[in-house]
């Protein structure tokens, strides 16, 4: 995720130097094995989604669906930030989220609100 970060914040996109997508889709490859293995900690999920979106980059749906369902069953585990930058990701990467998600998302973000 963090290496992921640094492209984003340099602006470069992987294998558009070299013209190849092969780092891409393996990079693709591993974000998916690490949600399904749960080694993915909040702060990665939220720096995949941001960095991916900010590269314009638009993964696979079974890669976004596996970004998105581990974002909906940590959500308490989320700092504000990092509930920002998933759903602002997900968001551009057009990624479709079932009701129950967005209910999900709101139950645990509720009590961070301002008053």
């Amino acid at each position: 995720s963090n290496m992921l970060w640094a492209l984003a914040k340099l602006r470069l996109a992987p294998g558009v130097a070299t013209g190849s997508r092969d780092w891409e889709q393996a990079m693709y490859g591993s974000v998916k094995s690490l949600v399904h293995k749960r080694q993915l900690t909040p702060q990665a999920v939220s720096n995949i989604c941001w960095a991916l979106a900010a590269l314009d980059l638009f993964p696979p749906k079974d890669v976004l669906s596996a970004l998105r369902d581990a974002a909906g069953s940590a959500w308490a585990e989320f700092t504000p930030q990092g509930v920002a930058n998933t759903v602002w990701g997900l968001a551009r990467m057009r990624a479709q989220v079932p009701g129950a998600w967005v209910e999900a998302l709101q139950a645990a973000t509720y009590d961070q609100l301002p008053y």
